[in-house]
């Protein structure tokens, strides 16, 4: 009976306190949620008398490229008002490792806790004793697939900010954006200019720097600086364009959202943080509805589409949509751009080219006048690679993307003739 009694109370003590911090370095092993490691959390709770939890946690857990969960906080839990254990379950996060992705990013994770019922001891020594205990049993926590995604749900930011968990080899970078998680933004801004003050071109920290300013409402020029540089050092990456999208719609740049929205959500890298992503996507879409409701207004002071010769018109809408992607692309060739040439296609259509110069080979797009919009589609090689990279228009829709075949783009004044 003492020596059950010693091992009992080992445990609860040893559950009282928790997973052990990790203090030195993340671990080199993949290592996802295990049963294991919410269930000593269940029994924490039982312990403090809390044996009937019902209802879910969510939990946001911050993973870096290489998989490891640096920083962990409850999202919300409705119904469930617990500290001790959720921190146990946020203790426990900084110890997992998923697999390593392009970019880092955040993933939920939901536990649901079912009561327990009732729980009979029947040890072999008591019975015969005849004594018996009985009573009601922890709860239940059930782990969701890995990849298992929750429906979007409003955070909690008070709970957020109780529950944060940073693990103590995370960077200053990442402690950052972990407290702009949570909209701790003064404590966010310090540790994300202290690591830019350490690596100037720290992606991590450029862009929780221009996520930070945006969202607190602080320095926008700051913020955009930041992104911009952000761009040069991961050019095409959806961390770039994201934080590019967030400055925008700070600043309520329409044009600026709608391009940056359609340059992420066709980056190479967006799969780690597409859900990050398309939860703006409400924002994009009023600032395309905005655009399309100033149309009318906008094309009095349009000088292409105040143009009487479609020709014309045409050529001035292609110079302005894609003359930006073919500096850029030759300047990845390191070759010089030729002028713009525009032939007769069908009706209503044109066919524009622009030399790459160094023998490449011109880059040429089908320019077609519809009821309602033109619209450029690549039509080689060459004016794909441009439209994939970047145009000054706006994608049509996300339907007509394909990364073999480039975007098709239109001008987002142009809805009539």
């Amino acid at each position: 009976m003492r020596t059950w009694l010693v091992a009992t109370l080992t445990l609860a003590l040893a559950l009282i306190s928790g997973p052990a911090r990790a203090t030195r370095s993340p671990t080199s092993q993949l290592r996802p949620p295990l049963q294991n490691d919410f269930d000593r959390c269940a029994v924490l709770a039982a312990d403090q008398g809390n044996e009937s939890i019902q209802g879910r946690v969510r939990l946001t857990l911050l993973v870096r490229e290489s998989g490891n969960v640096y920083a962990a906080l409850v999202h919300s839990a409705p119904g469930i008002d617990d500290k001790r254990l959720m921190s146990c379950l946020t203790g426990f996060a900084v110890f997992w490792r998923f697999p390593p992705a392009a970019v880092d990013y955040a993933r939920p994770y939901e536990l649901a806790f079912v009561p327990g019922g009732t729980e009979i001891d029947f040890s072999p020594s008591l019975y015969h004793a005849g004594i018996h205990y009985s009573g009601q049993g922890r709860a239940s926590v059930f782990m969701p697939g890995l990849d298992d995604q929750p429906q979007p749900r409003a955070m909690d930011p008070g709970l957020a900010q109780a529950t944060l968990e940073v693990a103590e080899w995370a960077t200053d970078a990442e402690k950052g954006i972990a407290e702009v998680s949570v909209m701790k933004y003064p404590e966010a801004l310090v540790d994300l200019r202290a690591a830019l003050q350490a690596a100037p071109n720290d992606p991590i920290a450029l862009r929780g720097l221009a996520q930070a300013l945006s969202e607190s409402h602080g320095d926008l020029a700051e913020a955009r600086a930041a992104a911009d540089l952000l761009a040069s050092v991961r050019p095409g990456s959806v961390v770039a364009h994201e934080a590019v999208l967030r400055t925008c719609l700070a600043a309520g740049d329409d044009l600026c959202v709608v391009k940056s929205f359609n340059a992420a959500s066709h980056a190479a890298d967006l799969a780690p943080r597409s859900r990050l992503l398309f939860e703006l996507q409400p924002q994009a879409e009023l600032a395309a509805e905005r655009l399309n409701k100033n149309v009318a207004a906008a094309r009095k002071y349009d000088i292409c589409t105040g143009l009487e010769d479609p020709k014309a018109m045409a050529m001035c809408l292609v110079r302005r949509c894609l003359d930006e992607g073919t500096n850029g692309y030759a300047s990845e060739l390191k070759t010089k751009p030729g002028p713009w040439t525009l032939s007769q296609g069908g009706p209503d259509e044109y066919v524009a080219s622009r030399s790459l110069g160094d023998g490449q080979e011109d880059a040429r797009w089908l320019v077609k006048f519809g009821a309602k919009s033109v619209k450029m589609t690549p039509v080689n090689g060459q004016a794909r690679e441009v439209s994939k990279r970047r145009t000054s228009c706006v994608v049509v829709d996300p339907a007509v993307v394909n990364k073999d075949k480039g975007v098709e783009v239109e001008h987002p004044l142009v809805r009539a003739r």
